[in-house]
């Protein structure tokens, strides 16, 4: 049995600086609520 059990995700968005949408924003939020980000960048 694995013993790392931290859920995950993919952000596969863009690295926008302004906006509610971009990996910018969204990092922080996921990140405070205990899961893995993995961005996978679309645009920079």
């Amino acid at each position: 049995m694995p013993h790392n059990r931290q859920k995950k995700i993919a952000l596969v968005n863009d690295y926008t600086g302004f906006g509610r949408c971009s990996v910018a924003v969204q990092l922080p939020i996921i990140s405070h609520l205990g899961v893995q980000c993995c961005p996978l960048p679309t645009a920079v």
